[in-house]
């Protein structure tokens, strides 16, 4: 939103609540108990920007797929009145073990009077195709992974063949995408650091091979501790057959939750498991 001197209000309040700890707390404080007037406000406010605009006005309320399973029953059950009430268009993400409850998902398609999209991961082999060396990739997807991380990171600071290493190890998921780039990006700020420390030249320093291993290596380490025996088992199935025993398995749900599983979609539905547990299977000598 921009008045006339081109001042733009809604990039200061964004930037405000972002920044302001104690602004962000008080409006939680205020709405918590007060959700009538929390809807009324936020109607006001869209009213007021669908004024201005002279535009539909689209909110998307992210990160909620990150939330535990037993969240996201208490919320789309307890309150999806309320999350309808808006005056204007809301995408509420959801974590794709959701659509495995047919008693939830019925109830979010019933109340909502919509069908639950499901935003499918980027293949990046056909199936039967992950676990052979040098299978084709589907390029289309992989060009798109390789797209969205050239938004995140320049070019001049990343090699390309880590780049597409990146994507690969991401087994499609742009979550996954993101949050080894970011791992990389952090090792590579603590690189700078120790070479300044040092007083040594940061000309031409890149995110290279050997600080992408170390993330992939601290990411997968952080993933495997949490795993069980049952987990394993699961994993292992899950490897050679392209989907559990039991998919609804709350077990099983937890890992696609979690994404140590991945599902695909294409004309049938097909799971695989994610790149980094497939590195630990091996290490465990539990998959060839």
């Amino acid at each position: 939103m921009e008045v006339e001197a081109g001042f733009d209000l809604f990039g200061l309040i964004k930037s405000k609540l972002k920044t302001d700890a104690s602004m962000r707390e008080e409006i939680k404080t205020h709405f918590t108990r007060n959700t009538r007037e929390l809807i009324d406000t936020l109607n006001l406010i869209a009213t007021e920007i669908q004024l201005a605009c002279q535009q539909e006005i689209v909110v998307i309320i992210d990160d909620i797929d990150k939330l535990d399973l037993s969240k996201i029953e208490e919320i789309f059950k307890n309150n999806v009145k309320a999350l309808l009430e808006p005056n204007f268009i809301v995408i509420y993400t959801i974590p794709i073990a959701t659509i495995r409850d047919g008693v939830l998902k019925k109830h979010i398609e019933d109340e909502t009077s919509n069908r639950i999209f499901v935003m499918p991961v980027l293949k990046l082999y056909k199936k039967g195709d992950s676990h052979q060396e040098n299978s084709p990739l589907v390029q289309e997807n992989m060009d798109k992974l390789r797209q969205i991380l050239r938004r995140r990171i320049e070019d001049n600071l990343l090699e390309e063949e880590v780049a597409l290493k990146i994507c690969l190890s991401s087994g499609g998921v742009i979550r996954e995408l993101i949050r080894i780039a970011q791992e990389c990006c952090r090792l590579m700020l603590l690189e700078l650091r120790r070479k300044q420390r040092k007083q040594e030249s940061i000309e031409g320093v890149k995110i290279n091979l050997t600080i992408l291993d170390q993330a992939l290596a601290t990411l997968r380490n952080d993933m495997a501790i949490t795993l069980s025996q049952t987990d394993r088992e699961i994993l292992q199935q899950t490897y050679h057959n392209y989907r559990p025993d039991d998919p609804k398995d709350q077990a099983f749900l937890d890992l696609l939750h979690n994404i140590y599983a991945v599902e695909y979609r294409n004309t049938e539905t097909w799971y695989d498991v994610h790149p980094l547990m497939i590195v630990q299977l091996k290490e465990e000598n539990l998959i060839q």
